[in-house]
């Protein structure tokens, strides 16, 4: 079941990329469109629709830094790395304002 549901859901993607793969040219305008989409898969788990959400922008976010116009499946190591990040963030934050630095001519 879980194979089929990514075959349905790659022939969707295979479909936005042809429609919007595309370059769209008027008299005086050129556009481009590409589209980098995030999936998260579940099944039957007690997720709010938030986490959802959140873990398919995550995968987003990762196929974007990946290559643009392509798709990343969420899994738990992109959860794990940014959590990671955030903290280190937060550590950052914690230790700039006591930053002194001493310079002698």
């Amino acid at each position: 079941m879980w194979l089929k549901r990514c075959a349905v859901f790659w022939a969707i993607f295979i479909f936005l990329q042809s429609a919007t793969g595309k370059g769209r040219a008027t008299q005086h305008l050129s556009h481009n469109c590409t589209a980098s989409i995030g999936v998260v898969l579940f099944k039957g788990q007690d997720n709010s629709g938030e986490e959802l959400l959140k873990w398919a922008d995550l995968a987003m976010y990762k196929a974007k830094d990946a290559d643009r116009n392509t798709v990343c499946f969420f899994d738990s190591v992109m959860q794990i790395e940014t959590a990671s990040r955030v903290l280190f963030e937060d550590d950052l934050r914690e230790a700039i304002p006591s930053l002194s630095i001493r310079w002698w001519p």
